[in-house]
């Protein structure tokens, strides 16, 4: 209740039931010593006996006692002039608080506190808001974020909401309920949007790594490579490499930036290195050849006669023989090997056979008048 003053209810009907109502225009209230206090203006409130409820301007019924006395005021009774008449036996309280019905059916003017009872709800007035989740992933908000200015007839008591806590599974628009609740337990509410954003950067940890050319000289990479721990409040949903390929053309080290973007378009980098190596060792295909002596019974070869198309998955640097001259004493088949060493400093190496022959017979005259320097060897 709000306020109270003492009241004149007035019978009013003269058949049963009857009602009471209180009269704010009889003289009781110039004239009694109780000093009634009501307000300025209306409205002004009665009870109903005769339907059971409270009356007045936009009051919904309340529902009273069943003897027809009234029980949603306080059963405060002071002394003043009584008086009965009528068809209807009215039940009153006397001033020992006791209920007891009347004698005869009489009209009665019964002094009686009344109390005001504030029916009206108060005024709901949302905003809407907006709100960051923390490095944890949570944000919360309070009653006083939404509440725009919401307002009452007496005081407002009370705001709550149906939700005050959020997560990353909450991110983008929300509808909240805001509750007003004045001091007389009449409630209003209003709906707001709370926009839950997430303004916090992930945080990209990266790797230094070290990648092998394959056969065809190539290597590729992945952020699942690169990746060594980095987190977000949320969760990351992108993952990203500038260079993620590299051949021949990139051994050594690169530069690399690795960057993660979380699922609000937060984004962070880290630069690392990747060093790119060739471990993989030259193909050496050779060939068998047959070489002849010279006058002078010697015969020199280069790696190139022996290479048959030896390769590299980058490039061969060198060629090379272990034996590359013949004389007399080599006529007849020589084991050879070619080394091959790539621009790496891989290596490997094959066998060929070189067959020395001597073709000028030993009594056969030479060029000059010279004979050869080796016995007669078969061909």
């Amino acid at each position: 209740p709000i306020w109270s003053a003492f009241g004149v209810f007035s019978y009013k009907d003269t058949t049963s039931p009857f009602g009471f109502i209180v009269d704010i225009n009889d003289p009781f209230f110039t004239e009694s010593p109780y000093s009634p206090i009501f307000p300025s203006s209306g409205p002004y409130y009665g009870f109903d006996i005769s339907h059971n409820y409270l009356i007045g301007p936009g009051l919904n019924p309340l529902i009273i006692d069943n003897r027809q006395r009234i029980t949603l005021a306080e059963k405060s009774v002071g002394s003043g002039i009584i008086r009965f008449s009528g068809l209807a036996t009215p039940w009153f309280i006397d001033n020992n608080n006791n209920g007891r019905w009347g004698p005869e059916p009489q009209i009665a003017n019964l002094l009686y506190r009344i109390v005001y009872f504030d029916i009206f709800n108060p005024t709901a007035v949302c905003q809407d808001f907006t709100v960051a989740l923390d490095a944890t992933g949570n944000a919360t908000i309070t009653a006083a974020d939404i509440d725009n200015g919401s307002s009452d007839n007496e005081s407002v008591a009370s705001l709550s909401l149906d939700t005050t806590t959020f997560t990353c599974v909450d991110l983008g628009e929300n509808t909240v309920t805001l509750t007003v609740t004045d001091t007389s337990g009449n409630e209003s509410t209003c709906s707001a949007t709370v926009t839950v954003v997430d303004n916090i950067d992930p945080t990209a940890v990266g790797l230094n790594i070290t990648v092998q050319l394959d056969a065809t000289g190539n290597a590729m990479i992945t952020t699942g490579d690169i990746d060594n721990g980095s987190s977000d409040n949320c969760s990351i949903v992108n993952q990203t490499l500038d260079i993620s390929s590299f051949t021949c053309a990139d051994l050594g080290t690169n530069a690399v930036l690795y960057t993660v973007e979380d699922s609000s378009g937060n984004q962070d980098g880290v630069t690392v290195t990747v060093t790119v190596v060739d471990n993989i060792a030259p193909t050496v295909v050779t060939q068998d050849i047959m070489v002849n002596l010279d006058g002078m019974g010697m015969a020199t070869i280069d790696p190139a006669d022996i290479d048959n198309g030896s390769t590299d998955n980058c490039a061969i640097d060198t060629y090379s023989l272990n034996i590359n001259s013949f004389d007399c004493d080599d006529v007849g088949p020589n084991t050879v090997i070619l080394i091959v060493v790539d621009v790496n400093g891989n290596s490997s190496e094959a066998t060929a056979v070189v067959t020395v022959v001597n073709p000028i017979p030993t009594s056969a005259p030479v060029s000059g008048g010279d004979q050869s320097e080796c016995a007669l060897s078969p061909i």
